[in-house]
């Protein structure tokens, strides 16, 4: 039995297969995820401007999201600006190219996709106590598995709190827990 199909030639069927890509585009997928955050930091010797400030490695725990929950691990050099009235403890900041630096990795749960981040803009307030409130913006630049190619954007604002530390040791040695939140816009194809 022949159908209406057995007519039309290969680049008929083909031309009729691709309408909706051609209709609607190849539209990247959009996932807002607003995020919890929580884990610590911890400083190291790595001084990558010659400033004396060593740069921090994180580790979090982030819940929420497309995917349910992932780490993320990162390294950033944060540039020392100087004591404030609201930043008695010190105010550290991170604007590239001229002022610091800082890059991470966000793996999710299957271990196969990964997002990798660059840290754009940090505000880092100490104060007299110990305790930080910071808040970072960044953007991502693609990834693994299903993210290979992503793009994005990203703010995390944190509290955190300093809890162990050697000041006396060049660069000083600090060690500490951050608490926060954010939203992660990550699109991809």
């Amino acid at each position: 039995m022949k159908t209406g199909f057995s007519k039309l030639s290969p680049c008929a069927i083909t031309l009729l297969l691709s309408l909706p890509a051609i209709a609607w585009g190849d539209k990247p997928q959009v996932d807002v995820e607003n995020v919890s955050v929580a884990g610590s930091f911890l400083t190291s010797r790595i001084d990558n401007n010659g400033d004396g400030q060593g740069s921090s490695w994180c580790t979090l725990r982030i819940k929420g999201g497309y995917q349910g929950s992932s780490m993320q691990q990162c390294v950033s050099e944060d540039v020392f600006e100087g004591f404030t009235d609201d930043c008695p403890g010190g105010l550290f900041v991170v604007t590239p190219p001229a002022k610091g630096t800082g890059m991470g990795v966000r793996t999710f749960p299957n271990a196969q996709d990964q997002v990798f981040l660059r840290l754009t803009e940090r505000e880092l307030c100490a104060n007299e106590f110990g305790g930080i409130e910071g808040t970072d913006h960044g953007v991502i630049e693609g990834g693994t598995g299903q993210y290979e190619g992503a793009t994005g954007s990203y703010p995390l604002n944190y509290p955190g709190q300093l809890l162990y530390g050697d000041e006396t040791a060049i660069p000083p040695q600090l060690f500490g827990s951050i608490l926060g939140s954010g939203t992660y816009i990550i699109e991809r194809q």
